[in-house]
């Protein structure tokens, strides 16, 4: 019996082994590139000011081909159909767009699209029925309330040995921590070994490890003098010592945003502007590239499923799911009324995703099939709450889910310099319970 256990040990062991030493790095190419996108908005962009009704709508359609069901991109192509006369077809897109059950949607129509779209028939009766979609859906309470102003909090990690929350700063360029009393510390403070902005974060339970991005994005005037690249730093949960950096040192252009962890210890983590996924497997304790894409603009939230068996990338089009026992990737299909595309955060609970998309007016929760290559139906975690000013991310505790309801990261005047204190708020830490979903 001794000797079967003594086996069974290191049939485990070898086949942890196995799944890290798999991994490699991947190559994926799609039509039209990231690069073509922007090209092809930049050309809408000006076809509209040169009056080219042709141009326009050829852009237009480039754009829609990357990011298809996005509504901003569905509008823009649609207000190009009416502009070449194409009616038809622009009632048939608008149609679509009004199925969409996010509050933003009716705004867009009623003040945004109306000069352009409202020659349509049957327009006011399409923005009505978007209407619908407009009552906010409040189910959280307040968990806490971090008094410093000025901290711009952009990721949540969670510790469930010691019950601990760490909130980081992207401008302070620190680590909160939140104890399992309340109590509130730094748990880095600013500017600790040259961290830049802090981004999205993630506990290594296991190994006693807090894994942290790091970068600087679109904020030019931090509170302290720094080099400008971007990074992953790796701390002691217990001591807060640094155990090691892993920096991008070309990367004037790059931003490392968000990680997860798989439980044989290798991190996976985005790079929004390249458009990149990197990780740092034990065995090499470096910074590799695991997927090398043209298509994923801006690369943002980032998880793994139960077990570890999925890997789930949000990027400005969608979302990809990496099957990490053979390295197939699949974008995830929706249901025609729904779109994942502009994800911050993101995170997996019960077969489901919980996305945050504060560009829509809300957090929601998307509930995949058994194979996990598809959503299936939605339901609201919390949308147009009062405390709202961009909702960035969250995590998972127990069957309760923790997040980040005003980032505040508009709170910057034209010069990059953030507003003063009197006209800046308190950080919101809502809390949603998982186990009762919310009204659709």
């Amino acid at each position: 019996m001794k000797t079967f256990y003594l086996l069974f040990i290191v049939f485990l062991l070898t086949a942890c082994i196995k799944k890290e030493s798999n991994l490699h790095s991947l190559k994926i190419s799609k039509n039209p590139t990231s690069i073509e996108f922007i090209n092809a908005y930049r050309k809408a962009g000006l076809a509209i000011q040169d009056s080219n009704a042709s141009q326009f709508l050829n852009a237009s359609k480039t754009v829609y081909n990357f990011a298809s069901t996005n509504p901003d991109i569905k509008l823009l192509y649609t207000s190009a159909l009416v502009y070449n006369d194409k009616h038809e077809e622009a009632i048939s897109e608008l149609k679509k767009i009004v199925k969409y059950p996010y509050p933003v949607i009716y705004n867009k129509l009623d003040v945004n699209y109306r000069e352009d779209l409202e020659q349509l028939i049957g327009y006011d009766s399409l923005v009505k029925f978007s209407k619908q979609y407009t009552n906010p859906v409040n189910n959280s309470k307040i968990a806490y309330i971090l008094s410093e102003k000025g901290i711009i909090p952009e990721g949540v990690a969670y510790d469930q040995v010691t019950k601990t929350f760490f909130i980081s700063s992207i401008y302070k360029r620190k680590i909160i921590a939140i104890d399992s009393s309340g109590k509130i510390t730094d748990f880095i403070p600013s500017g600790f070994d040259g961290i830049q902005g802090v981004i999205g974060m993630e506990v290594d339970p296991e190994r006693r490890l807090l894994w942290a991005c790091s970068g600087w994005y679109r904020m030019k005037k931090p509170n302290k003098p720094m080099d400008e690249y971007s990074g992953i730093y790796k701390f002691d949960l217990e001591t807060g010592k640094l155990i090691k950096k892993y920096l991008l040192q070309d990367t004037v252009d790059r931003f490392i945003n968000d990680v997860t962890v798989h439980s044989n210890g290798t991190a996976f983590i985005t790079e929004s502007l390249k458009g990149k996924v990197y990780m740092i497997k034990p065995a090499t304790d470096s910074l590799e590239l695991f997927i090398d894409s043209d298509h994923y603009y801006f690369a943002n939230g980032i998880t793994l499923s139960d077990k570890d068996k999925h890997l789930f990338i949000a990027h400005y089009s969608g979302i990809d799911q990496v099957d990490l026992s053979n390295l197939k990737i699949t974008r995830l299909k929706t249901p025609a009324n729904l779109t994942l595309n502009s994800i911050d955060g993101l995170a997996f609970y019960n077969n489901s995703l919980i996305a945050h998309q504060a560009g829509l007016g809300g957090v929601y929760r998307y509930d995949l099939n058994d194979s996990m290559d598809s959503i299936i139906t939605y339901s609201i975690i919390e949308s147009q709450n009062p405390y709202f000013e961009i909702p960035t991310t969250g995590e998972i505790a127990g069957d309760d889910y923790y997040f980040i309801a005003n980032a505040q990261l508009r709170r910057f005047d034209e010069e990059g310099e953030i507003f003063p204190d009197e006209k800046l708020d308190r950080t919101y830490i809502l809390k949603s319970n998982l186990e009762k979903k919310s009204n659709n």
